[in-house]
């Protein structure tokens, strides 16, 4: 599909953005239905290429061929900001509209693009310090991005806690389906302290080890949820979309300190009207 300035055209490709993040990452995408237009569509765009970037791992078997597609896209990037016509791409192409009406700065896309081919060559964190600096970079980058698309500002300490809040609460609900591809984004120094072992994840074992694990995570999650909260001004309701999907924290984290949850057993999501209605009072008040 190659772009060009007809409206079919960029409703065809700003709807591919749109669909892309309701199938594949729906809590960010109902964050964004509080934007304002065209705010949301930017932040829709935002999303897909962050989807796209981050599902390489799922679609490569080796870590050259994902460093060969992480590659391409850093040069789909280098080229936007080199004022060259993006490339065909039914991402690449809305993304260089939003970086160019926003004026969005180009570190964040590469910092989000080489944290994820870190874990090519380092696959498992070392260390929670480690993991929260993956978090941030992926996730926060992505709430900075969107916060800029927005057209104002938070302070970064907040945003960083806000990220980090979600970010590390998705590693613990995504911890099976990590398993099915032989990857690990648990801390490896906080396993060995809990004795928990690769073939127990691999093998699906939800054993004491592993919740002692989840606890220290989930624990983390909840300070900076708090911190993110209490710790600094509210938000301006302009850019609280951007921040939103942290608000989701907290139910997440409650479903996971239940006795009988099994991080490898596939439940129904939370249905969209709760969250929805979680995202919709926190706009309300103006808070996360």
């Amino acid at each position: 599909m190659r772009f060009n300035n007809e409206r079919q055209d960029w409703v065809a490709l700003l709807s591919y953005c749109g669909e892309l993040v309701r199938s594949g990452d729906h809590d960010r995408f109902l964050a964004a239905l509080f934007a304002p237009e065209p705010a949301r569509i930017h932040l829709f765009t935002l999303s897909a290429f962050n989807l796209e970037i981050a599902r390489i791992h799922e679609q490569v078997s080796e870590p050259l061929l994902g460093e060969i597609r992480l590659q391409w896209w850093r040069e789909g990037i280098e080229a936007i900001y080199a004022q060259q016509p993006a490339r065909n791409h039914p991402v690449l192409q809305p993304l260089q509209h939003t970086i160019e009406q926003c004026a969005l700065p180009r570190q964040p896309f590469d910092a989000l693009i080489d944290a994820y081919g870190g874990l090519f060559a380092n696959p498992q964190p070392g260390s929670l310090t480690e993991l929260e600096g993956f978090v941030d970079a992926t996730g926060g980058g992505l709430m900075r991005l969107a916060l800029a698309a927005l057209g104002e500002g938070a302070s970064d300490d907040m945003v960083r806690h806000a990220a980090l809040a979600f970010g590390l609460t998705g590693v613990l609900r995504n911890v099976g389906f990590h398993a099915t591809q032989h990857r690990i984004l648990l801390p490896r120094d906080l396993m060995q302290a809990e004795g928990l072992t690769e073939d127990m994840i691999f093998n699906a074992r939800m054993g004491p080890q592993l919740r002692a694990v989840m606890a220290v995570l989930s624990a983390r999650a909840k300070l900076h949820l708090d911190a993110a909260r209490n710790n600094f001004p509210p938000p301006a309701r302009r850019i609280l979309p951007a921040l939103l999907p942290a608000v989701l924290t907290k139910p997440y984290l409650a479903r996971i300190a239940t006795p009988d949850y099994d991080v490898f057993v596939s439940y129904p999501a939370m249905p969209a009207f709760l969250r929805q209605s979680r995202l919709l009072w926190a706009m309300a008040r103006g808070r996360l």
